[in-house]
């Protein structure tokens, strides 16, 4: 990764990015395929995928999203020190 963007090498890795409409997700950071080059994501690869793939793309979307939910991430944020903010971060699960 960081070779691609020091040697502006556009490279495809796989890694997590924020979806703004791929895959039919918005406003989530998922693991997607990605073209990294000189200046970082330059975009989402969105390779075609059949009905059972999409299905569990979304699936995996609506989890990482009912997570987030869960988490309450104001109260999170609030903690002052590393420990507080593990220790709210265990009490949510």
């Amino acid at each position: 990764m960081v070779e691609a963007v020091v040697r502006e090498k556009t490279r495809v890795l796989s890694r997590v990015a924020s979806l703004q409409g791929e895959y039919g997700i918005d406003g989530i950071l998922m693991g997607v395929p990605i073209i990294i080059g000189a200046t970082g994501v330059e975009r989402v690869l969105e390779r075609t995928v059949n009905a059972m793939e999409r299905e569990a793309i979304q699936r995996s979307a609506d989890a990482v999203k009912g997570l987030v939910d869960q988490l309450s991430w104001e109260s999170l944020m609030q903690a002052q020190t590393p420990s507080a903010f593990f220790t709210e971060l265990r009490a949510a699960f």
